[in-house]
């Protein structure tokens, strides 16, 4: 049976769990530059992105004076939660590690 070649969306759907105000904006990664709008997340709020499936898409999130890189390539729809993101491990700077099989995270430090 033949597999389908038409490209796709999905939802990336990020939720803030967390006491804080959290930031999100995207990133173009050949210059780590942040582009476009930043979105303001407080306590309880989410938003959800449309991707394309199977494309990678660099975000910069940023919660309390610390920022936090996720990069992102899945097909299907998929969950990310500030609370995992931030969740402690924030004090190692430049670590990568997987919240999820379609999210890594690496923390930049503080802001």
């Amino acid at each position: 049976m033949p597999t389908s070649t038409k490209p796709f969306e999905v939802l990336l759907e990020l939720t803030n769990d967390t006491h804080s105000d959290v930031t999100i904006q995207l990133v173009h990664i050949d210059s780590g530059q942040s582009e476009g709008p930043t979105v303001l997340l407080q306590e309880g709020e989410c938003v959800s992105l449309v991707l394309n499936a199977g494309a990678t898409y660099h975000y910069r999130l940023r919660q309390m004076g610390i920022q936090a890189r996720i990069s992102v390539k899945t097909w299907q729809d998929t969950q990310c939660s500030a609370a995992k993101v931030f969740g402690g491990r924030y004090r190692r700077d430049c670590e990568t590690w997987p919240p999820s099989e379609d999210l890594a995270v690496t923390y930049v430090g503080n802001t």
